[in-house]
């Protein structure tokens, strides 16, 4: 025989799972766009260092190369978004790439600073998120030594 206690329970777990569901499925939408966004950070600065190694091993690139060098290693990320800026450092400061790359026979043969920033701006892949998120510009930057 059932209880009257038994038949009262009946839709207890419904509502329980009806109050739930929107928090469990923010945390899980949260959970998925925190991870396109360590994606995209650790995507940017991998193709900063990219881009860096390839500036020195080619020093007479064009930025436009090495721009290209840095893009082709951002595979998940949108192309057009990514902003890439190289420079070198001419003793004093940190200058912009030339456009025929670093002027060959350097007679001093000295170590060269190269930095190359790639940026790109990232943005929360659901509004749910998005209200709670805005929007931020994640930075790789890279700088090691060529010989010139």
């Amino acid at each position: 025989m059932t209880s009257a206690w038994a038949r009262a329970d009946a839709g207890q777990s419904l509502v329980e799972m009806a109050l739930m569901m929107p928090m469990l499925l923010l945390l899980l939408i949260g959970t998925i766009d925190a991870g396109i966004a360590v994606n995209s950070y650790v995507t940017v600065t991998n193709a900063s260092r990219e881009a860096t190694q390839y500036a020195i091993q080619h020093p007479t690139a064009a930025p436009a190369a090495i721009a290209s060098a840095a893009v082709a290693r951002s595979a998940p990320l949108q192309e057009a978004s990514i902003t890439v800026t190289t420079s070198y450092h001419n003793g004093a400061t940190f200058v912009p790439w030339p456009a025929g790359g670093l002027p060959s026979g350097n007679p001093s043969a000295t170590y060269v600073p190269v930095r190359v920033e790639v940026a790109y701006p990232w943005s929360a892949s659901t509004i749910l998120v998005g209200r709670f998120v805005q929007a931020v510009t994640f930075r790789g930057v890279s700088t090691m030594e060529a010989l010139w």
